[in-house]
């Protein structure tokens, strides 16, 4: 039977299988009710005519969102690709969708999007980092829409992630133990970033664990790009004396240091050495390649997406997970030069 070109309905899909509606209707929203060869009959249907179900009316029907949702700093990491990915995994194995937005950094982006996403109807949301407006957190628990937060450990609201002072701690440790004593620190831009507070923070407090007063010239605060750690790398370098040793606040302002390095003939790590945080797919193909903090972004998206899929089955939230990371170390990093470079 040939359907005509409109709008394909639920209608169609029964006419055209000899199906009652309810029985197709169930097919879509509880096909696990459905006999197989049923099932299959109608599959068959609603992919011939390229059929969509309509969200709201399923949502209506059954009385809970088929649709989630992730609000990430920014799409231009590969770190939130990874955690998107394992979010999306999961929810694709339920039947379920997901929808992306970015706050660019910005708590006030941030609200703007969550007020958007509210009106569609999801049934739970996740966030990265813990630092935002307490009204943030009102406006989910008074639309009853649950959340998680990646990316950091938080006892007070749910979360998975991991202590990043704690992190950076053992970072900068790994250098104090290699001899160096004058460490840069390039860091994310902290305003509306609690990460990026958290790491220059333990890496600080690691200075000072060893003794050492960190010398605020040798820290600098800029954006997770190649451009703008390419310039903070070049301010350390025109130091009367430079650092032997910088830490960076992720992979992508490492590979920033590396290359001013290299591009100024500065042996790496014979003269100076470089860590980064969460271990990007290139780091370990980096010239030279890049000590780092690993991040589990795609298990730490399986579980946030596992966490708001309990709530949706009507149980509690589960408690916050705390995630340890793994120090790798690679080539990127040496023992301190004997003698310290004055320019």
């Amino acid at each position: 039977m040939k359907i005509p070109k409109r709008q394909i309905t639920i209608v169609d899909i029964a006419r055209e299988t000899g199906l009652s509606k309810s029985t197709v209707s169930r097919a879509i929203n509880s096909p696990k009710q459905v006999a197989s060869e049923t099932l299959r009959i109608i599959e068959e249907a609603i992919k011939a005519h390229n059929y969509i179900p309509d969200g709201n009316a399923r949502s209506l029907v059954t009385q809970r969102s088929f649709t989630y949702a992730a609000v990430v700093p920014t799409l231009d990491n590969a770190i939130f690709a990874k955690l998107l990915e394992g979010f999306q995994a999961i929810m694709a194995e339920h039947g379920l969708h997901v929808l992306i937005a970015a706050s660019n950094y910005n708590s006030k982006d941030e609200m703007a999007q969550l007020r958007t996403l509210a009106q569609l109807n999801i049934g739970g949301i996740v966030l990265v980092g813990a630092s935002r407006a307490s009204e943030v957190y009102e406006f989910l628990d008074s639309r009853k829409i649950p959340y998680v937060i990646t990316s950091v450990f938080d006892e007070n609201v749910p979360s998975i992630g991991w202590n990043n002072k704690k992190e950076a701690f053992r970072l900068a440790d790994l250098l104090l133990d290699l001899g160096h004593r004058r460490i840069g620190v390039i860091g994310g831009i902290t305003c509306d970033n609690d990460r990026a507070v958290a790491r220059i923070t333990g890496y600080h407090e690691a200075m000072r664990a060893r003794g050492i007063e960190p010398d605020q010239s040798l820290t600098i605060e800029c954006a997770y790009d190649i451009p703008s750690s390419r310039a903070a790398m070049r301010k350390f370098l025109e130091l009367p004396q430079r650092p032997t040793a910088v830490v960076c606040g992720n992979d992508v302002q490492a590979f920033g240091a590396i290359l001013e390095c290299q591009a100024q003939k500065i042996s790496i790590p014979k003269d100076i050495s470089i860590t980064g945080f969460d271990d990007l797919a290139m780091a370990a193909h980096f010239h030279p390649p890049l000590t780092t903090m690993r991040s589990p972004a795609i298990q730490m998206g399986q579980r946030a997406a596992e966490m708001l899929l309990e709530v949706s089955g009507g149980n509690p939230m589960p408690q916050s997970t705390r995630l340890e990371l793994e120090l790798i170390l690679r080539q990127s990093t040496g023992p301190a030069p004997t003698k310290l470079t004055s320019n």
